[in-house]
């Protein structure tokens, strides 16, 4: 511990700062100047779980809980959307058992105009002043009973099976009750409103296509029925509606194919234009982070005839303008920052960035659009100043390597106070599309806190770098990333370092296992929600027969392409690994199944070597960020404990 002249003692970050941080949301801005909405994320110690309260944020700079006196024990807030004139709000509540939809004229005052038990509001937008179109989906409870599948797509990420993705379409009229006009839609995403019409996406559930189609659908109030504008196979991330297009941020069409999502606009005729000429940005937040609400997120907003978006760069999320007319692009945020949910009234534009110093607030600023210029970002939430202030934050710094085949590769590094020898933890990202960026890292401050240095290298096929870069690892898993692993960490781990260690989560998992099977540099590992098997992912993953048949370049159990398959999976070089291994998995995780760390696990004990398992009951593929408050402050005291235990 040490002390800053005229401040407050200063700790190093800790696992239980989980429960002291407040994560704001995607803000909404009043049409009107009425000020900001945001929804605010708070993990509860007591509890045990996290939930949402709405926050108003006032043009003087104030920022207080929107209604006072609940508890945390209650219902969690989220969605705050104004209606056309600015005047009500709506927005969305719920409990373990209820769901409501409410309506608000001021802070502390809210009528219900639509509730059900046992469902869950996926969106809603204002048709016009008096009605709302929701979504909502079922919770289904087994009870008990089997549950009998005879479709190929059963399995989703965070759900029992893809009936609770099934969505329904609700008219909500203020004063005159709510009626659903369609159900059974499929899993439905992305809705808008333009003028009379919402537009939204539609993916069917019940499905024998490996890919199935994704429908860009649109309705008006009163019809009977829903008009279908596209019907492709392109992954849809984001949707939005003006200037007389439609525009998506979409993958691309071909089938198969791993690609970034990219601005398309689709034609009348339902013919599909990539925007911005040959601009080359991968659209949405594609970094890590474990501290973000992600609450009512959209990555692509039409406001006034100008099109705004979010764009990964080189490890920030930046807030970007485009005018559709000249193909003029403007980035708004600054480097350094990385934005999470943004809103534009005007020419005012709010949005929930962090940086790596700095946990998510609410920042604002003016746009002159006619000049193309922006005013300084101002701060208008201090949710996290105090802690921040009581917590030794430790620097960051980029680091450029070129791999031995010429490819330039990105990389940050966190140290704190430095000793000799300095003990150094890898941390492999996750995706393998995602990246490492300037973002609020609270897992690497706690290690650097406990007295290691960081690497955290964006090897190839990390996003923020250009699609080149994006497609550089398709087909190349346990191959090129591997030396990439190893030219990062030659470059930077000298006599100076003490003991080295790896991680990761995912496909971070995976290169940690395959790394540990290749090179016996590492006192110690962590593989996290892994994959060890390809062969057996692709028939008990929720994506394994379509996202690992592709990134591993089309090789498949149903074609002769098992037994490569079996030769790139770590498990059939378990014989080689020596390095003790800590394996995390969530019990419920569908997107690499438990399995997958009990094969490796299994098959190292019964060699004698050292290999523990941790099972997370309940938790899905998400534990680090979305898990429940006591699992993730276990999981990370876990970690620290297994690297005491291997000096």
């Amino acid at each position: 511990m040490s002390s800053r002249k005229g401040g407050l003692p200063q700790q190093a970050w800790s696992p239980e700062d989980i429960y002291r941080l407040k994560l704001p949301g995607a803000p909404c801005v009043s049409p009107v100047d009425l000020g900001v909405l945001v929804p605010v994320l708070t993990a509860s110690e007591r509890g045990n779980r996290t939930y949402q309260r709405l926050w108003y944020a006032g043009s003087d700079g104030s920022i207080r809980p929107y209604f006072r006196g609940i508890g945390e024990g209650q219902r969690s807030e989220c969605l705050p959307r104004f209606a056309p004139t600015g005047v009500l709000m709506a927005f969305c509540s719920h409990t373990p058992t209820l769901c409501r939809l409410h309506t608000s004229d001021g802070p502390g005052r809210s009528v219900v105009v639509w509730e059900q038990a046992n469902y869950e509001i996926v969106d809603f937008v204002w048709r016009d002043v008096e009605t709302l179109a929701l979504l909502t989906r079922r919770r289904f409870d087994g009870g008990g009973k089997p549950q009998v599948v005879d479709w190929l797509r059963y399995k989703h990420e965070g759900a029992a099976t893809t009936d609770d993705q099934d969505c329904q379409l609700w008219d909500v009229k203020l004063g005159a009750g709510s009626t659903i006009l369609f159900g059974s839609l499929g899993k439905v995403d992305h809705l808008v409103r333009h003028e009379a019409w919402i537009y939204f996406t539609s993916t069917a559930i019940h499905s024998d296509s490996v890919t199935p189609s994704t429908r860009i659908c649109r309705h008006v109030s009163g019809a009977d029925s829903i008009d279908i504008l596209s019907d492709s196979s392109r992954v849809v991330e984001g949707l939005a509606v003006g200037c007389g297009k439609i525009y998506v941020a979409s993958t691309g069409e071909a089938v198969g194919v791993p690609a970034p999502p990219n601005l398309w606009s689709l034609g009348s005729d339902g013919s599909w234009s990539r925007e911005l000429g040959d601009v080359d940005l991968q659209l949405g937040n594609l970094t890590i982070g474990e501290l973000r609400s992600s609450s009512g997120v959209r990555p692509l907003v039409v406001r006034d005839g100008k099109l705004f978006f979010t764009a990964t760069i080189a490890g920030d999320v930046a807030l970007m303008w485009a005018d559709p007319n000249d193909n003029h692009l403007m980035r708004l945020t600054p480097k350094g920052h990385s934005v999470d949910g943004f809103d534009v009234g005007g020419d005012v534009i709010v949005v929930a960035m962090e940086s790596a110093s700095q946990p998510m607030e609410l920042f604002r600023a003016h746009v002159d659009y006619a000049n193309g210029k922006i005013t300084d970002w101002s701060q208008m939430s201090r949710l996290n100043t105090t802690l921040v202030r009581r917590r030794k934050t430790a620097g960051s710094h980029v680091v450029e390597v070129v791999t031995k085949d010429g490819l330039p590769m990105h990389g940050i590094v966190y140290e704190g106070d430095l000793v000799t020898p300095t003990p150094v933890i890898t941390r492999i990202h996750g995706g393998p599309h995602l990246s490492w960026g300037s973002s609020f890292d609270l897992e690497s401050q706690i290690y650097v806190g406990a007295g290691y240095r960081i690497l955290l290298p964006n090897l190839r096929g990390s996003s923020g770098f250009g699609e080149r870069y994006w497609k550089a690892v398709v087909g190349e898993w346990g191959r090129r990333d591997f030396v990439d692993l190893l030219d990062f960490i030659d470059a930077d781990v000298g006599p100076k370092d003490g003991p080295h260690y790896v991680m990761g989560g995912s496909y971070g998992g995976f290169l940690t296992n395959w790394t540990i099977a290749h090179d016996d540099r590492f006192r110690a590992a962590v593989s996290e929600r892994s994959i060890s098997n390809f062969v057996s992912k692709i028939g008990t993953s929720d994506n394994g027969y379509v996202t690992n048949v592709a990134e591993m370049g089309g090789l498949d159990i149903l074609d002769n392409g098992s037994d490569e398959l079996w030769r790139r999976s770590p498990l059939h070089w378990v014989h080689d690994i020596n390095t003790p291994v800590l394996f995390i998995h969530g019990e419920s995780d569908q997107r690499c199944p438990i399995e997958q760390s009990e094969q490796l696990f299994v098959a190292l004990r019964r060699l004698g070597r050292e290999a523990v398992l941790a099972r997370f009951p309940g938790e899905g593929h998400g534990l680090p960020k979305s898990g429940t408050p006591r699992h993730r402050v276990q999981r990370l005291d876990m970690i620290l404990e297994w690297l005491r235990v291997h000096p």
